[in-house]
Order: structure tokens, then C-alpha cells, then sequence
């Protein structure tokens, strides 16, 4: 999900309008987000038991900063990382090289990102959209070395994998001969390794 904004720009919205706002937040997570009951697991913190909290104090804002504020305070209580507000140009323009580069619905993410009102609220023209796809297409171009790395444990018996990164499914190939070979030449052995130590996920499709 993103939640979009840009700090030192008006909303232009009434008091109204951010409750209403609020209250259209809420329930996008609350009919949607999947992981309330293990945040409240984890941290203690029932989410959903805070509507009131959250309505009454978009009423009482007196300017956007608060009010950019509590946005901020609503999803962070999530303890997502993948659920955050966006405040600076750089990063959206960097999540827009990210899924240019992306297909199905990963790619859809850059119709959220490329809308009129978007790219006005962080300032952001067509040109630089641009240049961030084409940036991305060469570094994919460089980044052609394997991530993965294979070798036998116990020759003709034990097969290890290492995997250090999910790489996203539009670098796949950079793994995916050499894992596919391993296969090939293991699929009679008793036994194989996946270490995934250390890996800090990335891409379902991995």
C-alpha cells in the first residue's frame, strides 16, 4: 500500500475532508491488511480499538504538519516497513525505477505513482519518470552476475544452495540456469541444502 504526501505542501483539505479521509483510511486497512491480528500479537497494540482515537484527533488538527502526523502515527503502528508514508520526491522517484521494471500487478503500483495530482504534489516531470526507467534498464544490464551460489556437501550425495538475496523476478535469469543445472545434476541425491541465512527477502516470485 502507499500512502502518498509531501511535507511543506498544502493538502488543500478541509477538517471534514480529513476526517473523512481518516475514516477512509481505516477502513481500507481494516477490510484489507491481513496481518492486524499478528501486529497485536507482537506488539499489544489492537489497531482497529484506536478508530476513535484517530477520528477525533484528524478534528482537532490545526495544519498539515499535524495532520501529516497522525497519518504518520496510524500506519506506523502497523510495524510494517512495506507500509509507510512518503515524504521526499527522491524516494518515490526511486520506488517509480524499482516498477518500471516490473510486470503484472507490481507494475500496476506506477499507475498509482504516475497521476496527475501525484506528480504535481511531489513536483516530479515526465522527463525524470524517464530517466529513472532508463536508469533502471542499465543497471539490470549490469548486474548480470549470479547471486546464488551451488556445490555438492557430500559428493554424489548432500547438495548446498546458498541463496543471499530474493532476487525480483526481472533479474531471475542471474540465477535461475544455474539453480536449474544443480537440479538437474542433484535430482537423485538423498538430501539438499537451501541456506538462506542472512537473507533479507525481496523479490514472491524467487
Amino acid at each position: 500500500m502507499l500512502i502518498l504526501n509531501e511535507s511543506g505542501k498544502s493538502t488543500g483539505l478541509s477538517k471534514k475532508e480529513k476526517v473523512e479521509e481518516v475514516e477512509y483510511l481505516y477502513k481500507t486497512i481494516e477490510e484489507n491488511y491481513p496481518f492486524l491480528e499478528v501486529n497485536e500479537r507482537l506488539t499489544g497494540i489492537d489497531w482497529l480499538s484506536h478508530k476513535e482515537e484517530y477520528l477525533e484527533k484528524a478534528k482537532e488538527t490545526k495544519n498539515d504538519e499535524e495532520y501529516l502526523e497522525l497519518l504518520n502515527i496510524m500506519v506506523s503502528r502497523l510495524y510494517n516497513r512495506h507500509t509507510h508514508m512518503i515524504s521526499e520526491k527522491e524516494e518515490l522517484l526511486a520506488m517509480y525505477k524499482f516498477y518500471s521494471n516490473c510486470y503484472g500487478w507490481l507494475r500496476a503500483q506506477l499507475n498509482v505513482i504516475n497521476n496527475d495530482k501525484v506528480l504535481s504534489r511531489y513536483g516530479i516531470t515526465e522527463e525524470e519518470l524517464n530517466e529513472m526507467s532508463e536508469i533502471s534498464k542499465e543497471e539490470i544490464k549490469l548486474n548480470n552476475t549470479n547471486n546464488a551460489s551451488v556445490k555438492d556437501i557430500i559428493e554424489g550425495k548432500v547438495g548446498y544452495i546458498t541463496i543471499p538475496s530474493m532476487l525480483n523476478y526481472y533479474e531471475l535469469d542471474r540465477d535461475r540456469n544455474l539453480i536449474n543445472t544443480y537440479f538437474n545434476k542433484i535430482k537423485n541425491y538423498e538430501a539438499l541444502i537451501i541456506d538462506i541465512r542472512g537473507n533479507r527477502g525481496g523479490g514472491s516470485a524467487y
